[in-house]
């Protein structure tokens, strides 16, 4: 969990009033040895830099990264407890047997999201007592999170893309208004620097979520592009040293409601401890072959139940998706000779529409794919 909090001091002598200062909260220190501290290195240290900075009147950045609600999922007794009896709704797609194990899997969960919750009460207190908080922006920004019976963290799937985000600043920004347009978690970047006053570096991706949040028009993405790598590269068995190209997973764009992925190699058994996709009570790691790829209308399927990619009347969609995207062109332009050639675990060479997204350079039977610029 990513936890940023901007303090604006009403200092007119700063013409930009955020400056840009970090602070570590989760780094290792003295002989702490439980697997789960939430500020480890200690209170202290965050809330004296608040009160040294509010006192000098000076702006302040602090990005702030407590552990929780990461694994291991290890809660309090006293906060488990609070959901030991409470309802958990199960999907559709969980099975029967399954159930049971889904629910405890939940409630656990929410008692590390309440141990999260309490830690940002504590901040949320601090900020009050020196006077700061109707002058900070909060930015609560998490990664791919937790999920139950879907394949996630590592895989191109939303469950493993789709990051959450709330921005509150009292009086500054809209209470409870919701934006469903696709932005990149980069437009983070762009926003932040837009609320301290400053413009953005020309030419970057990254678009100011301003306009949007404040209820003007802005800027929007056409199409998001990005990518999926192995988790576990130090598993790889095979010779070629650890690179980008070796490791690419799968390459994806999302416009709008619609989802399309491409596989560059092939996934399944053979090479899921490498991969490593999390999918908690499934049995079975995703099967796909080299240059395969997914569609997904993801207003009517948001869960990716549902692959589209082989019924003809999308056939004109794929093809119109494939036109704009960019990983061909950024494959020849990023790769350089230091990565060496990527065998497909395949062992065959792709044809048809994987062979589109081929390094010219390389032979027949391996390739390289670098997503740098993707």
């Amino acid at each position: 969990m990513l936890t940023i909090g901007f303090s604006i001091p009403t200092n007119s002598l700063n013409p930009h009033p955020l400056s840009v200062l970090c602070i570590a909260t989760v780094l290792h220190a003295g002989d702490v040895t439980g697997p789960n501290i939430f500020l480890i290195i200690s209170d202290d240290e965050l809330f004296g830099f608040v009160a040294e900075q509010a006192a000098a009147e000076k702006p302040m950045f602090i990005w702030w990264a407590p552990l929780v609600p990461h694994t291991p999922h290890n809660p309090p007794e006293r906060l488990l407890a609070k959901f030991k009896d409470a309802e958990v709704p199960v999907p559709s797609y969980i099975p029967t047997e399954n159930h049971e194990r889904f629910k405890q899997a939940t409630r656990k969960f929410w008692a590390m999201g309440t141990w999260l919750d309490e830690g940002v009460a504590e901040l949320i207190a601090k900020l009050k007592s020196v006077g700061e908080y109707e002058n900070t922006l909060f930015i609560f920004y998490v990664d791919n999170g937790w999920a139950i019976g879907c394949y996630a963290k590592n895989s191109a799937f939303e469950k493993g893309l789709r990051t959450p985000m709330i921005l509150s600043w009292p009086d500054r920004i809209p209470a409870g208004k919701r934006i469903n347009d696709p932005h990149y978690a980069l437009d983070l970047h762009a926003t932040i620097l837009d609320y301290a006053g400053l413009e953005p570096t020309p030419g970057i991706v990254s678009r100011t979520l301003r306009p949007v949040i404040e209820g003007n028009s802005g800027r929007r993405h056409e199409a998001l592009f990005g990518t999926a790598f192995a988790h576990h590269n130090y598993d790889y068995k095979g010779p070629v040293p650890r690179t980008p190209n070796r490791d690419l997973i799968a390459l994806y764009i999302r416009e709008d409601k619609w989802k399309f992925i491409y596989y560059p190699q092939s996934l399944g058994k053979h090479n899921d401890r490498y991969f490593r996709m999390d999918r908690m009570l499934l049995p079975d790691p995703i099967e796909r072959a080299a240059g395969d790829v997914d569609l997904f209308d993801l207003e009517n399927d948001p869960y990716e139940m549902h692959d589209l990619a082989n019924d003809p009347t999308h056939s004109s969609r794929i093809a119109a998706m494939e036109r704009p995207c960019p990983f061909g062109e950024a494959t020849k332009s990023a790769a350089h000779p230091g990565d060496g050639p990527v065998p497909w675990a395949s062992g065959r060479a792709p044809t048809g529409r994987a062979s589109r997204y081929l390094v010219d350079a390389v032979p027949v039977n391996q390739t390289g794919s670098d997503t740098s610029r993707v």
